[in-house]
């Protein structure tokens, strides 16, 4: 919400494109400097996660996989993601 609004400000108000760059400043800010603290945060008050859950989304992985190659390119692009989300950003948030 506050990145459409910031979206509107910036083609009707004088001040518009500082509000946009503040917004998208602090939507950076938010999701990656308090995203980053979180896991150590959450592991010293003993938050766990379900080890059910590891299971089923490992399952999920292998099931995705054994249905084959994608076919076409949305398929493509969408795994491509999926790969990229799980190699890169899912280390450095879960451990």
């Amino acid at each position: 919400m506050a990145y459409a609004l910031a979206l509107k400000c910036a083609t009707d108000l004088a001040i518009g494109p500082v509000i946009l760059i503040d917004t998208l400043l602090y939507a950076l800010f938010t999701i990656l400097g308090i995203g980053t603290i979180l896991n150590p945060i959450l592991e010293r008050m003993g938050v766990k996660r379900d080890p059910t859950a590891d299971a089923a989304e490992e399952m999920n992985e292998r099931l995705k996989e054994a249905a084959g190659r994608p076919k076409n390119c949305c398929q493509k692009f969408k795994a491509a993601i999926r790969r990229f989300d799980n190699e890169t950003f899912a280390p450095l948030f879960i451990k």
